[in-house]
């Protein structure tokens, strides 16, 4: 009777939380429009609490030298009003990158770094399935030398220094397990 006792305090000092969703993997659907792969891995650590780790790239170059090649990684906390992976939520994010794009008469090759806060909402499908919107931004610094946009355009300078910046604008699909 004694080892039961025992056994029963044991339990019930080491509960932990146990949702029924613990892991999400997920995909940004205006990124995949740009041509950019992108996938974001997601873990709860708590009732309110999970950690994100989204990453991107997109290798393409398009005609006449367009581009938004790079490659992203945002590691990132969220904390959820009702509980994890449902309705309102508040993050911040870290945010590294290096990039090589062409969006106008000027080509931009660099990297920046930075941190981000963000805040989102997330709908419920199903028991397995939510819809997310997110916005966020930050300061963020970057380095990066200019070159005209074409093939092997002159180089123009370079430039350096801290801009706020948004750093996320998404609406994705995300699985939970």
């Amino acid at each position: 009777m004694k080892k039961f006792v025992i056994l029963i305090f044991v339990m019930l000092m080491s509960q932990t939380y146990c949702p029924a969703q613990k892991f999400g993997v997920g995909t940004d659907v205006i990124s995949l429009a740009t041509g950019t792969f992108n996938v974001e891995t997601s873990v709860i650590v708590s009732k309110k609490v999970t950690l994100h780790l989204p990453l991107s790239w997109n290798p393409f170059t398009l005609k006449n030298n367009y581009k938004i090649k790079h490659i992203a990684i945002q590691p990132g906390i969220r904390w959820w009003f009702w509980h994890g992976y449902s309705e309102f939520y508040v993050g911040a994010h870290l945010l590294s990158s290096m990039f090589n794009m062409a969006v106008s008469s000027e080509r931009r090759d660099g990297w920046a770094g930075g941190i981000s806060l963000t805040c989102g909402y997330a709908w419920m499908l199903n028991q397995r399935m939510n819809i997310e919107i997110e916005v966020g931004g930050g300061p963020i610094y970057t380095e990066y030398d200019k070159f005209e946009r074409e093939t092997c355009g002159d180089y123009l300078g370079t430039t350096k220094g801290v801009i706020l910046s948004p750093t996320r604008f998404s609406c994705s699909l995300f699985f939970l397990f």
